[in-house]
């Protein structure tokens, strides 16, 4: 289904009414009890992560979030810039590719979500440069800001994640973060989160449509 963007600013993108207290609530208790349940396995990934390489375990950014307020958001760090000794830099290990697929790199988000700097669901933030990058080229760019920014969201559970190599890739994810901005729900929430569990095909491997399903599709499949 495709969305229509043309002819519209950013100020006609809204929450429809939808008070983001609810949504507060829902991701404080959510991200708090996953947070406690993965303690075990956000050590472990640590440990393997110092073994697999002698970088840093987290990485730091800074990225902007609601509202356009910027925020440091955390990660596994599984990039780390390690040199050959000609000066070539190494790939990333076979490991550090692993959680970065299944996006487990990104687990270290749930302190941001607790902290209020992100939400569960919502777009995903970008750096100040990029950020900047990306307004210049789409007016309605700067409309994502009106939610939280989110660990998941429409545009990754349709395949777009990762770097953005075209414009192309970049208006895909601005179609789905629109559009999950005009049908923001609890509802369409939980409906993400539920489709980003249950069907990581859609999203491990790239994208695999090129536009945006309606939140609607979670529920037939």
């Amino acid at each position: 289904m495709q969305t229509r963007l043309s002819g519209r600013s950013s100020q006609t993108f809204g929450l429809h009414g939808q008070s983001p207290l609810p949504k507060r609530l829902f991701d404080l208790s959510v991200a708090t009890t996953l947070l406690i349940a993965t303690l075990p396995l956000l050590f472990m990934i640590a440990i393997a992560l110092k073994c697999d390489h002698r970088g840093p375990v987290f990485f730091k950014q800074v990225r902007i979030g609601y509202l356009g307020r910027p925020f440091n958001i955390y990660k596994f760090c599984t990039l780390w810039g390690s040199i050959r000794p000609d000066g070539t830099p190494l790939p990333p290990t076979k490991f550090c590719n692993f959680i970065r697929r299944w996006g487990l790199d990104e687990l270290p988000q749930l302190f941001n979500i607790v902290r209020g700097d992100m939400s569960l669901v919502g777009p995903r933030p970008h750096t100040p440069a990029d950020n900047h990058d990306f307004a210049r080229h789409f007016a309605l760019y700067n409309a994502r800001h009106q939610v939280p920014p989110g660990i998941t969201g429409l545009a990754q559970i349709n395949g777009w994640r990762g770097p953005i190599q075209s414009s192309f890739d970049l208006k895909s994810r601005l179609d789905c973060d629109l559009l999950y901005i005009n049908q923001q729900s609890l509802t369409s929430d939980i409906l993400i989160l539920i489709c980003t569990v249950t069907r990581p095909w859609y999203w491990v491997n790239g994208p695999k449509r090129t536009s945006p399903e309606t939140l609607s599709s979670c529920r037939t499949g």
